[in-house]
């Protein structure tokens, strides 16, 4: 069974590393990276070059097909933004029509699996021929405190099976949904909004209840940078995360950075070059 995961990337690349490696050591056949040099918004990334880290990852061979998509209009809401977004997605997803990849899923730079539990949910999902996989998301504020009580309400994505033309569950989305996704109406994504992930339920589903994605989701080296780039709609409930951030870290349970997260070596390589 192949796989792939489709990145969308802007900011935040410190963890973009780590999260690649973990992906191909939970046996993704292709990570598939769409990003750009500028937001939805207009803003740049001053900090360092994204096009160079991009470059490295791919000559350590933990990107297989890099995409660079810059929008063309500069977005005056998030909601706007968020059109892009899924749009990026599916420019990934083209990829994995082209390549005839059996399952995909939409990732974030800040999204991690445990082994044990991502092949234990790779092989049900095989063996069942299931459409869609969920699982929990526990959540972080730093690369080694874990939130005690999840603060994401929503499930995230195992991992999707593609859609074909000629497939006979594309009929049922597009029934369900209303609309077919991608060019020329090839082919549909199972869910409204490619990252609607709350919404789970129709046949040939599977919850897996005791695997959790890993959300590092305040950890950055720019959280300020990671609210103003965001196509999050609750910017306000962000905003109060980042100001009382240290007392979320007071709270939060002391753990072992699972995921080797090296945010040091991001500086040393790709931070404040002259």
């Amino acid at each position: 069974m192949s796989l792939a995961f489709i990145y969308n990337v802007f900011d935040g690349c410190e963890l973009l590393e780590a999260s690649l490696k973990n992906a191909k050591n939970n046996n993704v056949d292709t990570n598939i990276v769409v990003y750009q040099d500028v937001s939805y918004y207009g803003k740049k990334i001053n900090t360092y070059d994204i096009n160079e880290v991009i470059s490295y990852l791919e000559k350590e061979k933990l990107i297989d097909k890099s995409i660079k998509y810059n929008p063309v209009t500069v977005c005056a809401t998030n909601k706007e933004a968020k059109k892009i977004e899924s749009h990026k997605y599916l420019l990934g997803l083209d990829y994995v029509k082209e390549k005839r990849i059996e399952y995909f899923a939409p990732r974030a730079i800040d999204e991690f699996f445990i082994k044990e539990e991502f092949e234990h949910a790779f092989n049900v999902v095989k063996d069942n021929d299931y459409l869609r996989a969920f699982c929990p998301i526990q959540t972080y504020c730093d690369i080694d405190r874990k939130d005690v009580v999840s603060t994401d309400s929503v499930n995230s994505i195992v991992m999707y099976k593609t859609l074909y033309a000629d497939d006979p569950e594309l009929g049922h989305f597009e029934k369900r949904y209303g609309r077919t996704i991608g060019i020329k109406g090839k082919y549909t994504e199972p869910q409204l909004y490619i990252d609607e992930v709350v919404k789970y339920g129709v046949r040939r589903d599977v919850f897996f209840d005791k695997i959790n994605m890993h959300h590092y989701r305040l950890a950055r080296l720019e959280l300020n940078t990671k609210l103003e780039n965001s196509t999050i709609i609750n910017r306000s409930g962000m905003s109060k995360q980042i100001k009382s951030i240290e007392a979320l870290r007071s709270k939060a349970e002391k753990v072992e950075n699972i995921f080797d997260i090296d945010i040091e070596k991001f500086k040393r390589l790709f931070l404040n070059k002259e």
